[in-house]
């Protein structure tokens, strides 16, 4: 009877049985007959065999769990999805996939999927999004580790959309944040930027005293494991150097501000196209 209504075959490990239909229509309305339960049931099922798969997409996973009425199972394979997406640079899925995983209540792992957000929209460009995710990440911070990095965060968004009063105020708060968590690669990008944000408001002296806080605190990372974040360190050290030194040498704010968004520019490609060759 099934002749030409639908297929199957067995699985390459022939545990199981695979079955295709041949017509949408008749797919969508077999799905249709099932009752609720029976259907939610199907899905549960399909996630869990999906999990074992080598092939299959953590999104799609996720999927079949929120279908499954799995809200649980749901968030944790939507966060799992984000996390590779973010690995592979993937910043619309990562919106996607960390909109979905926060709406379903992933408490848990809230300020993460926040920070990962701000970085998705940082490198999309959209810079007054990536600041209101900011917020959220403040608010949401437990730890002098978690507000450090997202108030660090903070100071580059503000001083790169012109708010320098406010970028130094969080570059401030991030150092105090990050002398109270201990942490001497959080306190060297939080010192990096603070001295950006004071190079931009022309107190030269308290820039240049900064630069070297942050200089001592990058040299005590050499001994690091190899997966911290040292290159960022690096690029926020360096990006305060070239400031403070366009700073110095021009005649006018504006020429410094222009030099400034060049030498930006190029070393942020610099340190995109480092961290993808060593990734």
């Amino acid at each position: 009877m099934h002749q030409g209504v639908f297929s199957h075959a067995k699985t390459s490990d022939h545990r199981e049985t695979r079955y295709v239909f041949h017509s949408t229509l008749v797919e969508e309305v077999a799905y249709g007959m099932l009752l609720d339960k029976q259907r939610r049931s199907a899905h549960l099922c399909a996630a869990r065999m999906l999990s074992t798969s080598q092939t299959d997409t953590f999104e799609n996973i996720a999927r079949q769990h929120e279908l499954g009425g799995s809200a649980l199972g749901a968030a944790h394979w939507y966060l799992r999805a984000c996390q590779r997406a973010k690995e592979r640079g993937d910043s619309d899925t990562v919106l996607r996939c960390s909109a979905m995983a926060l709406a379903l209540g992933n408490e848990s792992h809230e300020i993460e999927l926040r920070m990962t957000k701000s970085d998705a929209f940082r490198f999309l460009g959209r810079r007054e999004e990536q600041g209101q995710e900011l917020e959220r990440a403040l608010a949401t911070s437990a730890s002098s580790r978690e507000r450090e990095k997202a108030m660090t965060e903070f100071a580059w968004n503000l001083s790169r959309t012109g708010n320098t009063p406010r970028a130094l105020q969080m570059a401030d708060a991030a150092v105090d944040a990050g002398q109270d968590a201990g942490d001497q690669e959080c306190l060297a990008l939080a010192l990096g930027w603070r001295a950006v944000a004071l190079g931009q408001l022309g107190r030269l002296d308290d820039a240049l005293d900064a630069l070297g806080e942050a200089t001592q605190q990058q040299k005590a990372l050499v001994h690091e494991s190899k997966h911290s974040r040292r290159t960022d360190v690096r690029k926020y050290t360096v990006l305060a150097a070239i400031w403070l030194s366009v700073c110095s040498r021009s005649r006018t704010q504006r020429r410094s501000t222009q030099r400034l968004a060049m030498c930006d520019a190029q070393l942020e490609r610099r340190a995109t196209l480092r961290i993808c060759i060593t990734a």
